[in-house]
């Protein structure tokens, strides 16, 4: 175990030093070395550092009764002939 943690300092700090060609070719080496899966080696080298920061996830959104009222108002100043400013009359037809 210990032979192994300082396989990984002594490569990890090539790998952290080096461009994404050489993490590549570094990745490859020590993946022969150990028999560990790429992806496995690649989270050991970067010393459980992430690639990309991730936060919590939002949690469901909770609207208020206006919220959710919204469409049907919308939708009725669409369809009243009153608010559109056209008389009943003009509607019926012939």
């Amino acid at each position: 175990m210990a032979a192994r943690d300082e396989l990984v300092l002594a490569v990890g700090r090539r790998y952290a030093e080096a461009d994404r060609h050489e993490r590549g070719q570094v990745l490859d080496e020590f993946t022969t070395l150990t028999g560990f899966h790429r992806k496995h080696a690649a989270r050991l080298l970067r010393g459980g550092q992430s690639s990309c920061p991730s936060g919590s996830r939002p949690g469901r959104r909770i609207y208020d009764g206006a919220v959710r009222e919204a469409p049907a108002i919308q939708k009725k100043r669409l369809v009243d002939p009153a608010v559109m400013g056209i008389s009943r009359s003009c509607m019926s037809g012939p």
